[in-house]
């Protein structure tokens, strides 16, 4: 056996295996039933208390009948880097599940505060977990059988129809922000089956409105401070009562689930399998052709359980038995009853602590697990027949048999997955002959010609060539703008300026206008408000409140869709642990648009270096972009000593930007501001904008002129400083013809008190031949 099948991506669906911490075994629960004899649940109103303690929280939820366990944010030693408070498994190891507990001893030792001065102190915390410091701990909430908790993360992504029964059930609030995020309390409906961590769909096809939990899963409770309480998260009862049954219709509705994982960089819906599919694989999946891997597959899931955990140990090793059958190297019926008879021996081991002891409960367990194993293949099949195979004809050769020829097996029937018979054709090197037999072998391809060939046809589907037939027959989609001829939705955009010139004023004008829901060019344009992440590494909070304050915005119209990080204190973002905290902050809160101001103060590295932005973009903006592709990131810095040059720095930092503006300020009024367009690989952008920055609201508004080009050009034509407008305007004034010429215009401006350097007038007056008598009727609206 080797260790290398540690390291293979077996995907795992939210609702099917935990990966909070291998010493957490969290187990899949059987199907729930409320018996006639289950208790009701009463949450008493001791915890709606300002002044509540971990210690009064959990006496009053275990006298309320729910079994409570002690949390801590200290990381274990198998993920020393990370915030332990949601991992059931931090303070009481293995078997968590029997040491979760309504007893009011356990309890008061627990949430205590030990004497650890004297050595009694602290052999009675060891006794009962791990040493941690005691402000560390945080109460969770064991949902077993008897308890379902809906965990809202995305509440406006569940239908209106349920709220009424959402808002009549006991609730704790997650966020100070968002009224409705928060965990719901319930008893599950009879006959209804939830996994113990299962995501709940979204409003047709939106993202995911959170989990259920349930079974074996914990729900961190208050008043246990939130891993993210710097974003404004925080746990707080808000109310109480009795626990009430799920109605029929919302249990319905949460058991529709479909989990999406990703499988050779697809995603793919996964949705459990159902008995009869079970039963036809089973029956025909038999043709085994390496029967030996069985044995030697089992004793590696062995082997896996004990040391992470059975439940996460089980099902990835599952699946890959399971699409060995299907390839014809196990027989189907031996593989899943000698992987559920290991199942059930462990899990019914007291030696273990397993949860369960019932042979019959650990069977089903076992069948769900296979449900979703057998789920997994399905939608693999479904989508790629040739790819998997190639995938398990790899793994089989990597672990079992080195000399495995690579097309030495008949084409699968479709109904064995029951995905309809037209996803099913010959594998690559296979021949059909006019009876539907296999042809023989004897003119097939070498075998490794035929696994380059497997490899070759896996690679082109998972990377399509553009039909250029589709994409050239219409014209592109037209570009949707969040500010107009400027910012393009979706899109990855440079703002580069000077220090003083202006570009956070700027910045922070237009996004506390796009938190009111209206473009901060033209307020005549309005939408719907985006939520605005914006990570301020430039200015302190006091400059914010100022600025904010002088451009007349108020917390109550820009607080719910801007939010601020102050001097966030990240690894650099051109680090894994950088991004990663990064990404963990935008999965917070979910943000339309991103704002990085400014880029330069948060990374590692000689910026001169091409590396450090490379890996930027790599670690930090790659993910952001894949994961949000609607969402628009802005990018703030410095330029170097020539603005005209752009970026201080190396090239590189601006190879991955989709448009980038210059942001420049008049050398003689320095609330003339200029922005021109340095790049943009969208199109349809303007060329050059002119803003002058105003008081009394500290704002910006277009700087329109006289001289035919108007405060935002377009295509070759570029704006115009305002004392080339201020020529123009004054020769306008003075009556002169078009087409004055440079001394005379020079004379006659001179003859009335105004001296004006002669470059200046001779671009003036270049302006002044080109310029149309009238505005066309085509113009664009900023030009009129």
């Amino acid at each position: 056996m080797t260790d290398a099948r540690n390291t293979l991506d077996h995907s795992t669906p939210s609702s099917a295996a935990s990966a909070e911490d291998p010493e957490s075994t969290v187990t899949q629960p059987a199907p729930a039933s409320v018996s006639a004899a289950a208790p009701t649940y009463v949450l008493p109103e001791s915890l709606l208390s300002d002044d509540l303690t971990l210690l009064d929280a959990a006496q009053a939820l275990a006298a309320a009948g729910l079994r409570v366990l002690p949390l801590t944010s200290q990381p274990t030693a198998n993920k020393p880097g990370e915030d332990a408070s949601k991992n059931p498994g931090g303070l009481l190891g293995r078997g968590w599940q029997n040491k979760s507990t309504t007893d009011p001893e356990v309890i008061e030792k627990w949430f205590t505060e030990p004497d650890t001065t004297t050595l009694e102190g602290v052999v009675t915390q060891t006794d009962i977990y791990r040493w941690v410091p005691f402000d560390t701990l945080g109460l969770g909430v064991h949902a077993g059988p008897d308890i379902l908790i809906v965990d809202a993360d995305n509440a406006q992504n569940i239908p209106e129809r349920f709220w009424d029964e959402l808002e009549d059930a006991p609730f704790q609030s997650s966020s100070t922000i968002d009224h409705r995020r928060g965990h719901y309390y319930f008893r599950p409906r009879q006959g209804f089956h939830f996994g113990h961590t299962s995501a709940i769909p979204g409003i047709d096809g939106m993202d995911s409105a959170g989990e259920i939990r349930h079974g074996n899963a914990i729900a961190v409770s208050a008043p246990s401070k939130h891993r993210w309480a710097s974003l404004g998260r925080a746990y707080r009862w808000k109310r109480v009562g009795s626990i009430p049954e799920m109605s029929e219709e919302l249990a319905q509705w949460l058991e529709s689930r479909k989990d999406k994982v990703a499988w050779n960089g697809t995603d793919i819906e996964v949705a459990e399998a159902t008995l009869d599919s079970i039963s036809y694989f089973r029956e025909n999946c038999t043709n085994a052709s390496h029967p030996e891997i069985v044995d030697e597959h089992i004793g590696f899931m062995r082997h896996q359980a004990d040391t992470k955990g059975l439940h996460n140990a089980w099902l990835p090793s599952l699946i890959s038995l399971i699409e060995m059958a299907l390839f014809g190297y196990v027989n189907a019926t031996d593989a899943i009853d000698a992987a559920g008879d290991a199942f059930v021996a462990l899990r019914t081991d007291d030696t273990r602590g397993g949860n369960w002891k019932n042979e019959d409960e650990a069977q089903r367990e076992y069948i769900g697990q296979l449900k979703w194993a057998l789920g997994k293949a399905q939608a693999k099949y479904a989508i790629h027949p040739k790819m998997l195979r190639y995938d398990t004809e790899r793994y089989v050769r990597k672990h079992y048999v080195n000399d495995l020829p690579m097309t030495c097996l008949a084409p699968l029937q479709a109904s064995t997955l029951g995905i309809g018979a037209d996803a099913v054709m010959p594998m690559v090197g296979e021949s059909v002959g006019s009876g539907g037999e296999l042809a023989t072998a004897s003119g097939s391809a070498p075998p490794g010609l035929e696994a380059q060939q497997l490899m070759i046809e896996a690679a082109l589907a998972r990377f399509p060539t553009v039909d250029l037939d589709v994409l050239m027959s219409d014209p592109p989609e037209p570009l949707v703008w969040l500010e107009e001829n400027i910012i393009a939705r979706g899109s990855y955009v440079g703002l580069t300026a000077a220090a003083k010139a202006g570009k956070s004023i700027l910045t922070y004008w237009m996004a506390g206008n796009w938190a009111m829901g209206r473009s901060a060019i033209d307020p005549m344009i309005t939408f719907e408000p985006p939520t605005i992440l914006y990570l301020d590494f430039e200015n302190g909070t006091r400059w914010m409140h100022s600025t904010l304050t002088k451009m007349g915005f108020t917390s109550k119209g820009i607080s719910e869709h801007l939010k601020i990080l102050s001097y966030p204190t990240f690894h650099p973002l051109n680090t894994r642990e950088g991004a990663q905290e990064l990404h963990a902050v935008i999965a917070g809160i979910n943000p339309d648009v991103i704002v990085i101001d400014t880029v330069s103060r948060i990374i590692d590295g000689d910026e001169n270096d091409s590396k450090p932005w490379s890996d930027f973009y790599r670690l930090a903006i790659m993910p952001i972009r894949d994961a949000y592709p609607d969402a628009t990131i802005i990018r703030l810095d410095h330029t170097g000593k020539d603005p005209k040059q752009g970026a201080r720095g190396s090239s590189q930092k601006m190879s991955d930007i989709d448009t980038h503006w210059v942001l420049t300020a008049e050398a003689g009024n320095r609330n003339n501001l200029t922005l021109d367009l340095e790049r943009s690989r969208l199109g349809e952008h303007a060329e050059s904008v002119q803003l002058r920055r105003v008081d009394s609201p500290l704002g910006h508004v277009l700087n329109a002129g006289k001289s035919g080009t108007g405060a935002i050009a377009w295509g070759p034509i570029h704006a115009v400083s305002s004392e080339v407008e201020a020529v123009n305007i004054a020769l306008d004034e003075l009556d002169a013809p078009d087409d004055i010429s440079n001394a005379k215009a020079k004379a006659l401006l001179k003859a009335h008190g105004q001296n004006v350097n002669s470059e200046k007038v001779r671009q003036a007056l270049v302006l002044r031949k080109e310029r149309p008598e009238t505005v066309p009727d085509e113009m664009p609206k900023a030009l009129e």
